[in-house]
């Protein structure tokens, strides 16, 4: 996936986490943390943007560690988002 569409998929998180284009950056990255520690669908939402596209032997590991996995992915979409913010 190039830079683009990444830059993308940031954009349309951050929008559907209704994170207001005129909060300070500091507010923005308040607002994704308090997302992602309190709204369930949207982090399932998330999440499944990233497991829709394994393969059937990655779907094999994330049903036997998805607990794990599940906190990781989340991790790093909350931090993708986070480092995206001033490049929207």
């Amino acid at each position: 996936m190039n830079k683009e569409n990444l830059t993308k998929i940031t954009a349309l998180l951050v929008h559907v986490a209704k994170v207001d284009e005129n909060y300070s950056e500091k507010e923005k990255l308040n607002q994704i943390n308090s997302i992602f520690t309190k709204d369930i669908a949207y982090k399932n939402i998330s999440l499944g943007f990233i497991v829709g596209h394994f393969s059937i032997q990655e779907c094999d590991l994330y049903f036997k560690y998805s607990s794990e996995i599940h906190k990781r992915i989340i991790k790093i979409i909350q931090q993708r988002i986070q480092d995206s913010i001033p490049e929207l």
